[in-house]
């Protein structure tokens, strides 16, 4: 029974691999997750309102180098970057999350993987859920190469611009 298990579980794990968890690596991302803002700084949407206007928690992407930090239509980046942190892979993901220690569940947006020193790799980006009908969403980044489906936040809940699709399979796609 034990081994059966583990055949189906392998299986599972395939099959997710081929069908969305790499996902079309010659795809664009959709126009309706994540924007490319031009000089390598990738943002998911939608933006967060907060008081300096729309705003995403961006990935910045420099030859082999990235950063992550607030970043907006109407702006030039705000001085939160976090830069430097060497890059193990570059791919716009959305996949299903949850807050860590059992919080909200939710979409988490993604751009890129940055290693980042002592706290490993993260994928930086934004969880978006909706309180009642309201669309929200935190700054953060998942954990790991993939991300380990826990999102840990770097700042408190804003309300959406507009409503997001909630995401029935994990996909990812190459931006670089």
């Amino acid at each position: 029974m034990v081994v059966i298990k583990r055949i189906l579980v392998a299986a599972a794990v395939a099959l997710a691999t081929i069908l969305g968890a790499s996902g079309p690596a010659n795809a664009a991302p959709d126009p309706d997750d994540f924007r490319n803002m031009g000089n390598g700084i990738w943002c998911p949407l939608p933006w967060l309102e907060t008081g300096y206007g729309p705003l995403s928690w961006c990935t910045e992407i420099a030859g082999d180098y990235g950063g992550t930090g607030w970043y907006g239509p109407s702006n030039e980046g705000l001085p939160t970057w976090a830069n430097d942190f060497p890059i193990s892979s570059a791919f716009a993901c959305v996949s299903k999350a949850q807050e860590a220690g059992g919080g909200v569940q939710g979409i988490s947006k993604t751009v890129g993987t940055l290693n980042a020193g002592a706290f490993g790799q993260i994928r930086p980006g934004n969880l978006y859920s909706y309180f009642g009908f309201q669309p929200i969403g935190r700054p953060g980044h998942t954990t790991g190469p993939f991300g380990d489906r826990q999102f840990h936040s770097v700042g408190d809940w804003l309300h959406a611009n507009r409503d997001f699709t909630p995401s029935t399979v994990d996909i990812c796609y190459r931006i670089y």
